[in-house]
């Protein structure tokens, strides 16, 4: 009896976010369209699945075109060099990036929430927004960069390697107490997929971690609009957490994974479509946004806060609305072109996941910037191409710089 099996990479993880945020909701709208005819529901249906065909096309004209061929790539690059200790101590630069990490978590906490106390009490949302600027907003993804780059250096030191676990969960709970659900999965993800890249697992333990992942969002995304301290001091109990938790579980489009479904819904509603250059959401905005406030003081919003702003018409939005890959390729190409950006997504992440299969071994660097890649792959559905571009690229440096900094003085 042949075991179906997954293999774990770059490819699949963005597969898995298509299944989540556009094959799922797509499938839900067929009731809609065969019981009650919504004429907006057929045209969901519709959109999503041109968005589903522009992207399998685009990883089938890859495979079926240009794959390269099965032969290993060479490089002289060393792939996971060992550090020479055992001991965290005897390792000054490991030590040093881990002291790093822990003062970045309490800087975070220190900026944004005015303490330990405020961060724990607070519900999801409230932070202090004066002090938001590029270094503290990007304070989450250095850590989760730093923690991948430590990580990989110390893969074949047991001790080290168990501590480097340890630290990685301890900051996803840390993350998700203060109801950060989606910095915490991004490193989550990441981790997994290190741990697992290129191997292959059963399909019905895959299976058994979506579902439970599609649980777990849905009692997290209940929990963090309590403060965990309310549940700690006993103000709300679990039981309420959980009921909450399996109503809103049951309406699938309401939550995390309904965000393109609800944003595609606002983008029907807005006065009119975004009037910008063709692709410039994708070419100049990723650059642009990289470049640091402190920098550019009159960085223009991205497409998505341009969008928000002209859903509530203002430039001061009650909320946010979330973000959507198929809302930014209409507003860049329109309804009629808006599945080329998708099947160049398709084609270019089979380019790098079937070049990272082919080199795991010989490419540090592509195999941290694959890991990078995994990491962020959820927020491909969730926000715009510029935000999720510098996602990426400040995760890929941190974990560069913290994989060859442990490696030169440990």
């Amino acid at each position: 009896m042949i075991k179906s099996t997954f293999k774990v990479t770059v490819l699949n993880a963005y597969n898995i976010g298509w299944l989540l945020y556009i094959v799922i909701p797509a499938l839900l709208t067929l009731s809609d369209v065969f019981l009650a005819s919504h004429s907006v529901s057929f045209e969901i249906f519709a959109i999503f699945g041109l968005s589903i065909a522009a992207w399998y096309l685009g990883i089938w004209s890859y495979f079926s075109i240009c794959s390269p061929s099965h032969k290993i790539l060479a490089s002289k690059e060393e792939y996971l060099v060992p550090l020479r200790s055992n001991r965290l101590t005897a390792n000054t630069g490991f030590t040093i990036i881990v002291i790093l990490i822990l003062s970045m978590l309490v800087l975070q906490v220190n900026s944004l929430y005015d303490g330990f106390d405020s961060y724990f009490s607070s519900s999801y949302g409230n932070y202090n927004v004066d002090n938001v600027n590029s270094f503290s907003s990007s304070a989450a993804f250095i850590i989760i960069g730093s923690i991948f780059g430590c990580k990989m250096a110390c893969q074949y030191r047991l001790r080290l390697n168990q501590f480097m676990n340890a630290l990685a969960i301890f900051v996803t709970l840390f993350w998700i107490a203060g109801g950060l659900r989606n910095i915490a999965a991004m490193l989550a993800i990441g981790f997994v997929f290190m741990l697992n890249v290129n191997r292959r697992l059963p399909t019905l333990t895959i299976l058994l971690v979506i579902l439970s992942s599609l649980v777990a969002a849905a009692f997290i995304a209940v929990f963090r609009n309590y403060a965990i301290m309310a549940l700690l001091t006993g103000e709300v109990n679990i039981s309420e957490i959980a009921s909450d938790a399996a109503s809103f579980s049951s309406r699938y489009l309401d939550g995390e994974f309904g965000t393109p479904y609800r944003v595609y819904l606002y983008l029907k509603s807005t006065p009119s479509l975004l009037s910008i250059v063709p692709a410039k959401s994708y070419l100049l905005d990723p650059i642009i946004n990289l470049v640091p406030t402190i920098i550019n003081h009159e960085r223009s919003p991205t497409l998505s806060v341009l969008f928000t702003y002209e859903y509530f018409n203002t430039t001061n939005p009650p909320e946010g609305l979330g973000f959507s890959l198929i809302n930014e390729a209409i507003i860049n190409f329109g309804f009629f072109f808006f599945p080329i950006p998708l099947f160049f997504f398709g084609f270019i992440i089979a380019l790098i996941s079937r070049r990272n299969e082919r080199s795991f071994h010989h490419s540090t660097s592509l195999n941290i910037f694959s890991v990078a890649l995994a990491s962020v792959s959820l927020n491909l559905f969730r926000i715009d191409f510029a935000i999720y571009i510098k996602f990426l690229v400040i995760i890929f440096l941190s974990a560069q710089f913290a994989y060859y900094f442990c490696k030169r003085f440990s």
